[in-house]
């Protein structure tokens, strides 16, 4: 006879938030979006428990237990900046508002495995050839994936809205400007590579 899986406590210290569960498969994935997507896939097959708390008042319970039904209508997106909750599907970004998200760490060691130190190196790790040349100014790989991602998901947004958003992004993330003639270029190639991502 099987034993009737112990009733979890809300207030227990091994819940996790969230974002450093993410953080912690991303150091073992080596990949942001990949770590986003398979703790989503975890939660929504029930193998990784989730809980949420409220944040702020309101009525209803202070923390409950979140069941594997609302991942399938909601995922989690790793940004350059944050960690969202956000409704599936394509077009305007709908976060999760109100709650603060929680990973019951014995979930998340049984599937995972056991935190990996952040200073030891990962099989996936490769040592990096050393730059040569002269030094990259702007750091183009990142900021071209967060105007990617912003032309892809806001398609309601104009050039303008995007290049400026993303100078703010520039700004909180202490990265050098790029100057805005060439982010516009940028937006409208990615506007002429993903149609459908017009207004």
């Amino acid at each position: 006879m099987s034993k009737r899986p112990r009733k979890l406590r809300l207030d227990d210290l091994r819940w996790l938030p969230l974002d450093q569960a993410h953080e912690r498969r991303r150091q073992q994935t080596g990949d942001r979006h990949l770590a986003a997507r398979d703790l989503t896939d975890a939660l929504a097959d029930g193998r990784l428990r989730c809980m949420a708390r409220r944040i702020g008042e309101g009525t209803g319970p202070d923390r409950e237990l979140v069941p594997p039904a609302f991942w399938a209508d909601w995922r989690l997106d790793s940004w350059a900046d944050a960690l969202l909750v956000r409704l599936r599907g394509r077009g305007l970004v709908r976060r999760h508002r109100g709650s603060a998200f929680f990973i019951w760490e014995t979930d998340l060691k049984k599937i995972f495995g056991a935190e990996r130190d952040a200073a030891s190196p990962t099989a996936r790790e490769q040592k990096k050839p050393e730059r040569r040349g002269r030094p990259r100014e702007h750091d183009w790989p990142e900021i071209a994936a967060e105007l990617a991602s912003r032309v892809i998901t806001m398609p309601t947004w104009s050039n303008e809205d995007i290049v400026v958003d993303l100078l703010k992004w520039c700004q909180r993330q202490n990265k050098k400007e790029p100057p805005r003639s060439e982010l516009s270029a940028y937006v409208s190639a990615l506007r002429r590579r993903f149609p459908r991502s017009r207004k």
